[in-house]
């Protein structure tokens, strides 16, 4: 195994499991006192343990319901858990061990994303027969794993289209705006020129998105785009087709028409209702002008975290986390 990964990983588990064990289940009080007697071994493993920590504390301003003492005391007993399961001595054992843990981790991934039940025995016995011999592995499985998964996709992004056009209806009956297209609708916040923009112009903009709560959400967009371009978002560009330069327009869709499969990358739950307020103009926007998309009486600001096991990621047959193509 790799042994930067052993000190950093490894080593930060080993720590806390022998301060739990030492301590009796203490919150761990007592280990600065023990440095007095330490060996530079022990050093070793305290500071990492406080950097372990740190760490733990920084990933908790990102998740607060990780800085609860239930999570932190879950989190602890789940640590020690995993240390007393390993076996020191046995390297072949222990990639198993990894192995399981990531495999039961993408098994929780798999059922919240596919709505489906997971049983964890089919696919060891599974792999199990495969290991009985090298020749026991059917050349068709990768080909038919992506195949299987590939309609639970196509099953998995009908129900979340036909999920989010629902809730964008729900929303439209409450406000005032205009029927662009299915997934697309909006109203005028301050008008522009007479200038209409159309497909291929050079186009300044600034674009705020939040939630039907208001909370304003830390997604990406360019300040200048190509209307229609190969590059530029096709919702956007299908949004600034129906505004005039220097205008300023509110327009309401879905995570899923607006990001496609980076919805949940980004934060975002594919059904989600997103409001955009956009200004756009053919020509270069300074001071106020640029924030004039901002919407009114502010709105607090969301962080959307990229998950690296995001729900539109997958198990693939080696048993990491992908994502797929849509």
């Amino acid at each position: 195994m790799n042994t930067k990964k052993i000190l950093m990983g490894g080593f930060a588990a080993l720590l806390m499991g022998s301060m739990l064990t030492a301590c009796g289940g203490s919150d761990g009080s007592n280990a600065a006192s023990s440095l007095n007697d330490a060996t530079e071994a022990d050093s070793v493993l305290y500071y990492l343990g406080q950097v372990s920590a740190a760490e733990y504390w920084r990933a908790a301003e990102r998740d607060t319901t990780l800085a609860t003492s239930g999570a932190r005391q879950a989190y602890l007993l789940g640590l020690r858990a995993g240390m007393n399961a390993v076996k020191g001595d046995d390297e072949h054992y222990n990639q198993g061990f990894e192995r399981g843990i990531q495999m039961a981790m993408n098994m929780i991934e798999f059922e919240k994303t596919y709505n489906v039940k997971a049983n964890a025995k089919i696919f060891a016995e599974s792999l199990a027969a495969g290991l009985t011999n090298d020749s026991a592995v059917s050349p068709e499985a990768q080909g038919q794993f992506y195949q299987v998964l590939g309609r639970l996709n196509a099953k998995k992004e009908a129900a979340d289209r036909e999920k989010a056009a629902e809730n964008l209806r729900n929303y439209v009956k409450k406000v005032a705006m205009q029927q662009i297209s299915p997934d697309l609708f909006g109203r005028v916040v301050e008008k522009g020129d007479t200038a209409k923009l159309k497909k291929g112009d050079k186009v300044y903009m600034h674009i705020v998105a939040r939630n039907i709560a208001g909370e304003e959400l830390d997604v990406p967009f360019p300040s200048e785009t190509e209307v229609g371009g190969r590059y530029s978002n096709a919702l956007c560009g299908r949004a600034m087709e129906t505004m005039s330069s220097g205008e300023t327009k509110e327009f309401a869709t879905t995570a899923l028409a607006l990001f496609g499969g980076r919805a949940e990358r980004l934060g975002l739950t594919p059904d989600e209702v997103v409001i955009l307020n956009i200004k756009a103009s053919l020509q270069p926007m300074q001071g106020e002008g640029a924030k004039a998309a901002a919407p009114q009486g502010g709105g607090q600001q969301m962080k959307a975290i990229p998950a690296e096991n995001a729900k539109t990621n997958t198990v693939t047959p080696q048993g990491r986390m992908q994502q797929l193509p849509r």
